[in-house]
Protein backbone atom coordinates (compact mmCIF):
# COMPACT_ATOMS: atom_id res chain seq x y z
CA UNK A 1 0.00 0.00 0.00
CA UNK A 2 3.13 2.58 0.53
CA UNK A 3 3.76 1.83 -2.63
CA UNK A 4 0.68 3.44 -4.18
CA UNK A 5 1.25 6.71 -2.07
CA UNK A 6 3.72 8.73 -4.09
CA UNK A 7 1.37 8.16 -6.98
CA UNK A 8 -1.86 9.28 -5.56
CA UNK A 9 -0.20 12.02 -3.60
CA UNK A 10 1.22 13.35 -6.88
CA UNK A 11 -2.55 12.46 -8.67
CA UNK A 12 -4.63 14.74 -5.61
CA UNK A 13 -1.68 17.74 -6.17
CA UNK A 14 -2.51 17.31 -10.66
CA UNK A 15 -6.34 17.65 -9.54
CA UNK A 16 -6.20 20.61 -7.26
CA UNK A 17 -4.02 23.03 -10.03
CA UNK A 18 -6.27 21.91 -12.49
CA UNK A 19 -9.42 23.00 -10.55
CA UNK A 20 -7.62 26.34 -9.61
CA UNK A 21 -7.17 27.27 -13.12
CA UNK A 22 -10.29 26.16 -14.52
CA UNK A 23 -12.05 28.24 -11.89
CA UNK A 24 -9.39 31.55 -12.82
CA UNK A 25 -10.19 31.31 -16.32
CA UNK A 26 -14.38 30.76 -16.01
CA UNK A 27 -16.18 33.19 -15.90
CA UNK A 28 -18.89 34.17 -12.68
CA UNK A 29 -21.76 32.28 -12.84
CA UNK A 30 -24.91 34.24 -14.01
CA UNK A 31 -27.33 35.69 -11.73
CA UNK A 32 -30.91 34.71 -11.85
CA UNK A 33 -32.85 35.66 -14.51
CA UNK A 34 -29.32 35.90 -16.41
CA UNK A 35 -28.23 33.83 -19.23
CA UNK A 36 -24.84 33.73 -20.86
CA UNK A 37 -25.52 33.34 -24.44
CA UNK A 38 -21.31 32.66 -24.93
CA UNK A 39 -18.12 33.97 -24.02
CA UNK A 40 -14.31 34.04 -25.48
CA UNK A 41 -10.82 35.67 -24.92
CA UNK A 42 -7.77 35.93 -26.76
CA UNK A 43 -3.69 36.17 -26.44
CA UNK A 44 -4.29 39.13 -28.96
CA UNK A 45 -5.59 42.73 -28.65
CA UNK A 46 -8.46 41.90 -31.31
CA UNK A 47 -12.19 43.90 -30.82
CA UNK A 48 -15.11 41.99 -29.27
CA UNK A 49 -17.60 40.42 -31.58
CA UNK A 50 -20.55 41.89 -32.83
CA UNK A 51 -23.88 41.67 -32.10
CA UNK A 52 -26.08 39.21 -33.83
CA UNK A 53 -29.80 41.08 -32.71
CA UNK A 54 -32.36 42.58 -34.70
CA UNK A 55 -33.34 45.47 -32.01
CA UNK A 56 -29.66 47.05 -31.01
CA UNK A 57 -30.04 50.01 -28.72
CA UNK A 58 -26.64 51.20 -29.31
CA UNK A 59 -23.05 49.94 -30.36
CA UNK A 60 -19.75 50.50 -29.89
CA UNK A 61 -16.66 50.67 -32.26
CA UNK A 62 -14.07 49.16 -30.21
CA UNK A 63 -10.75 51.09 -30.89
CA UNK A 64 -7.51 50.90 -28.81
CA UNK A 65 -4.56 53.64 -28.63
CA UNK A 66 -0.46 52.88 -28.62
CA UNK A 67 -0.55 51.64 -25.30
CA UNK A 68 -3.65 49.42 -26.16
CA UNK A 69 -6.67 51.00 -24.32
CA UNK A 70 -9.35 51.05 -25.54
CA UNK A 71 -10.65 54.47 -26.72
CA UNK A 72 -13.55 57.14 -27.44
CA UNK A 73 -15.48 54.86 -25.30
CA UNK A 74 -16.40 54.58 -21.93
CA UNK A 75 -14.43 52.61 -19.86
CA UNK A 76 -15.79 51.54 -16.31
CA UNK A 77 -14.31 50.16 -13.50
CA UNK A 78 -13.27 50.98 -9.50
CA UNK A 79 -10.08 53.00 -9.58
CA UNK A 80 -10.02 57.28 -10.24
CA UNK A 81 -10.06 58.09 -13.65
CA UNK A 82 -12.40 55.24 -14.71
CA UNK A 83 -16.05 55.72 -15.42
CA UNK A 84 -18.52 54.36 -12.66
CA UNK A 85 -21.91 55.46 -13.97
CA UNK A 86 -22.80 56.69 -17.88
CA UNK A 87 -26.50 57.04 -19.19
CA UNK A 88 -27.12 55.64 -22.88
CA UNK A 89 -26.64 58.23 -25.33
CA UNK A 90 -29.98 58.99 -27.56
CA UNK A 91 -31.97 56.78 -25.21
CA UNK A 92 -35.47 56.25 -26.42
CA UNK A 93 -38.17 56.93 -23.94
CA UNK A 94 -40.21 53.48 -23.71
CA UNK A 95 -43.13 51.90 -21.59
CA UNK A 96 -44.87 51.14 -20.38
CA UNK A 97 -44.22 47.28 -20.96
CA UNK A 98 -41.82 44.82 -20.36
CA UNK A 99 -38.68 45.67 -21.72
CA UNK A 100 -36.23 42.95 -22.50
CA UNK A 101 -32.53 43.09 -22.68
CA UNK A 102 -32.04 39.99 -24.82
CA UNK A 103 -28.28 40.72 -25.89
CA UNK A 104 -25.69 42.71 -24.27
CA UNK A 105 -21.47 42.28 -24.57
CA UNK A 106 -18.82 43.32 -22.14
CA UNK A 107 -15.62 43.06 -22.89
CA UNK A 108 -12.34 43.94 -21.62
CA UNK A 109 -8.43 44.21 -23.62
CA UNK A 110 -5.50 45.65 -23.10
CA UNK A 111 -1.65 44.82 -23.09
CA UNK A 112 -0.52 43.13 -19.34
CA UNK A 113 -4.09 41.73 -18.87
CA UNK A 114 -2.81 38.11 -19.29
CA UNK A 115 -0.03 38.59 -16.82
CA UNK A 116 -2.05 40.58 -13.72
CA UNK A 117 -4.05 38.97 -10.78
CA UNK A 118 -7.39 37.93 -11.89
CA UNK A 119 -9.55 40.96 -11.67
CA UNK A 120 -13.26 39.18 -10.53
CA UNK A 121 -15.58 42.06 -10.41
CA UNK A 122 -15.43 43.19 -13.78
CA UNK A 123 -19.30 43.69 -13.92
CA UNK A 124 -22.26 46.24 -14.73
CA UNK A 125 -26.17 46.78 -13.56
CA UNK A 126 -28.74 48.57 -15.55
CA UNK A 127 -30.58 51.20 -13.98
CA UNK A 128 -33.96 52.19 -15.42
CA UNK A 129 -35.13 55.88 -14.50
CA UNK A 130 -38.42 58.04 -15.49
CA UNK A 131 -37.71 61.80 -14.69
CA UNK A 132 -34.49 60.93 -13.04
CA UNK A 133 -36.74 58.60 -10.58
CA UNK A 134 -35.82 54.95 -10.27
CA UNK A 135 -37.60 52.64 -11.98
CA UNK A 136 -35.94 48.92 -11.17
CA UNK A 137 -32.40 47.65 -11.92
CA UNK A 138 -30.96 44.67 -13.18
CA UNK A 139 -28.47 42.47 -11.43
CA UNK A 140 -24.66 42.36 -12.21
CA UNK A 141 -23.28 41.15 -15.32
CA UNK A 142 -20.75 38.09 -15.12
CA UNK A 143 -17.59 38.52 -14.42
CA UNK A 144 -15.38 38.89 -17.64
CA UNK A 145 -13.24 36.25 -17.67
CA UNK A 146 -9.67 36.84 -17.10
CA UNK A 147 -6.18 34.97 -18.07
CA UNK A 148 -6.06 35.78 -21.67
CA UNK A 149 -5.05 39.90 -22.83
CA UNK A 150 -8.65 40.29 -24.15
CA UNK A 151 -12.04 38.34 -23.03
CA UNK A 152 -15.60 39.24 -23.64
CA UNK A 153 -19.21 37.60 -23.14
CA UNK A 154 -22.30 37.71 -24.77
CA UNK A 155 -25.57 37.86 -22.13
CA UNK A 156 -29.12 37.92 -22.12
CA UNK A 157 -30.04 40.07 -19.52
CA UNK A 158 -33.82 39.23 -19.21
CA UNK A 159 -36.80 41.02 -18.97
CA UNK A 160 -38.14 43.68 -16.82
CA UNK A 161 -41.29 45.26 -16.06
CA UNK A 162 -41.73 48.77 -16.49
CA UNK A 163 -45.40 50.02 -15.14
CA UNK A 164 -44.75 53.56 -15.75
CA UNK A 165 -42.26 52.79 -18.38
CA UNK A 166 -38.45 54.69 -18.57
CA UNK A 167 -36.90 57.44 -20.40
CA UNK A 168 -33.06 56.80 -19.11
CA UNK A 169 -31.02 53.77 -19.05
CA UNK A 170 -28.10 54.14 -16.32
CA UNK A 171 -24.48 51.67 -16.96
CA UNK A 172 -23.17 51.44 -13.59
CA UNK A 173 -19.55 49.45 -12.50
CA UNK A 174 -20.71 46.86 -10.12
CA UNK A 175 -18.06 48.26 -7.31
CA UNK A 176 -14.68 46.69 -5.73
CA UNK A 177 -11.61 48.29 -4.62
CA UNK A 178 -10.07 51.01 -6.33
CA UNK A 179 -7.10 49.31 -6.68
CA UNK A 180 -8.24 46.55 -8.24
CA UNK A 181 -8.71 48.53 -11.28
CA UNK A 182 -11.74 45.81 -12.70
CA UNK A 183 -11.91 47.75 -15.68
CA UNK A 184 -14.85 46.80 -18.78
CA UNK A 185 -16.30 48.00 -21.16
CA UNK A 186 -20.05 47.63 -22.86
CA UNK A 187 -19.30 47.79 -25.84
CA UNK A 188 -23.22 46.52 -27.50
CA UNK A 189 -26.47 46.44 -25.87
CA UNK A 190 -29.87 45.43 -27.64
CA UNK A 191 -33.41 45.23 -26.28
CA UNK A 192 -37.17 45.89 -27.02
CA UNK A 193 -40.21 46.78 -25.54
CA UNK A 194 -43.08 44.27 -25.39
CA UNK A 195 -46.77 46.36 -24.23
CA UNK A 196 -48.29 44.73 -21.41
CA UNK A 197 -51.05 42.70 -22.89
CA UNK A 198 -54.69 44.15 -22.46
CA UNK A 199 -56.42 41.36 -20.38
CA UNK A 200 -60.18 41.36 -21.64
CA UNK A 201 -62.29 39.56 -19.03
CA UNK A 202 -65.57 38.43 -20.12
CA UNK A 203 -67.92 37.93 -17.30
CA UNK A 204 -70.46 35.40 -17.91
CA UNK A 205 -73.90 35.42 -16.23
CA UNK A 206 -75.14 32.25 -15.73
CA UNK A 207 -78.90 31.71 -16.02
CA UNK A 208 -81.40 31.23 -13.66
CA UNK A 209 -83.76 28.58 -13.32
CA UNK A 210 -87.33 29.85 -12.30
CA UNK A 211 -89.33 26.48 -10.52
CA UNK A 212 -92.09 25.69 -12.23
CA UNK A 213 -95.78 26.46 -9.97
CA UNK A 214 -96.57 23.72 -8.36
CA UNK A 215 -100.31 22.89 -7.98
CA UNK A 216 -101.86 21.23 -5.47
CA UNK A 217 -104.31 18.53 -6.20
CA UNK A 218 -107.77 19.39 -4.60
CA UNK A 219 -108.22 16.98 -1.72
CA UNK A 220 -111.56 15.38 -1.00
CA UNK A 221 -112.67 15.50 2.38
CA UNK A 222 -113.46 12.12 4.27
CA UNK A 223 -116.53 12.33 6.12
CA UNK A 224 -115.20 11.68 9.95
CA UNK A 225 -119.22 10.81 10.93
CA UNK A 226 -118.88 7.27 11.10
CA UNK A 227 -122.65 5.13 11.60
CA UNK A 228 -123.12 4.96 15.61
CA UNK A 229 -123.60 1.36 16.35
CA UNK A 230 -126.97 0.41 18.55
CA UNK A 231 -126.80 -2.74 20.63
CA UNK A 232 -129.99 -4.52 21.21
CA UNK A 233 -130.19 -6.79 24.11
CA UNK A 234 -133.10 -9.41 23.80
CA UNK A 235 -134.29 -11.42 26.41
CA UNK A 236 -137.11 -14.19 26.77
CA UNK A 237 -138.44 -15.81 29.97
CA UNK A 238 -138.68 -19.39 30.08
CA UNK A 239 -140.47 -21.30 32.90
CA UNK A 240 -139.97 -18.67 34.99
CA UNK A 241 -135.69 -18.11 34.03
CA UNK A 242 -134.62 -15.27 32.12
CA UNK A 243 -132.28 -16.44 29.72
CA UNK A 244 -130.07 -13.67 27.95
CA UNK A 245 -129.84 -14.87 24.10
CA UNK A 246 -127.95 -12.40 21.97
CA UNK A 247 -126.50 -9.11 22.07
CA UNK A 248 -126.16 -7.74 18.35
CA UNK A 249 -124.30 -4.83 17.43
CA UNK A 250 -126.38 -3.86 14.13
CA UNK A 251 -124.59 -0.97 11.92
CA UNK A 252 -126.02 0.75 9.03
CA UNK A 253 -127.57 -1.17 6.04
CA UNK A 254 -126.84 -4.86 7.71
CA UNK A 255 -129.38 -4.06 10.49
CA UNK A 256 -132.22 -6.25 8.87
CA UNK A 257 -129.95 -8.97 8.74
CA UNK A 258 -128.97 -8.74 12.20
CA UNK A 259 -132.47 -8.57 13.71
CA UNK A 260 -133.26 -11.68 11.35
CA UNK A 261 -130.65 -13.40 12.56
CA UNK A 262 -131.42 -12.89 16.45
CA UNK A 263 -135.23 -13.85 16.09
CA UNK A 264 -134.62 -17.38 14.44
CA UNK A 265 -131.48 -18.15 17.22
CA UNK A 266 -134.35 -17.28 19.79
CA UNK A 267 -136.80 -19.50 18.00
CA UNK A 268 -134.60 -22.18 17.92
CA UNK A 269 -134.04 -21.57 21.24
CA UNK A 270 -137.33 -21.99 22.54
CA UNK A 271 -137.49 -25.47 20.24
CA UNK A 272 -134.87 -26.90 22.28
CA UNK A 273 -136.11 -25.77 26.05
CA UNK A 274 -139.34 -27.54 24.95
CA UNK A 275 -138.12 -30.67 23.50
CA UNK A 276 -135.85 -30.82 26.48
CA UNK A 277 -139.12 -30.32 28.62
CA UNK A 278 -140.89 -32.95 26.57
CA UNK A 279 -138.42 -36.00 27.41
CA UNK A 280 -138.13 -35.13 31.05
CA UNK A 281 -141.58 -37.60 32.10
CA UNK A 282 -140.10 -40.24 29.49
CA UNK A 283 -137.15 -40.73 31.27
CA UNK A 284 -138.84 -40.47 34.77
Amino acid sequence: MSAFRPALTSLFAASVVATIVLFAAAPVGAQEGVRILGSGGSDDLVPPPSPTCGDLVFITEVSFDAAGNPIDIPRFGSSPGLTQVHDIPDFEPVGPGVLKLDEVIVYDGHYGRSIWDPQVEEQVYFEFLLGDVSQGRTPLTPDVPDGQRTGWLKIDMGSYELPNGADTLRIHHGGGLPAEINSLVVSALCGHLEPFSEVIVETTVAPTTVAPDVTVAPTTAVPTTAPVATTTEISTEVQGQVEEVAELAITGRNEQFALGSALLSLALGILLVAVAAAERPREA
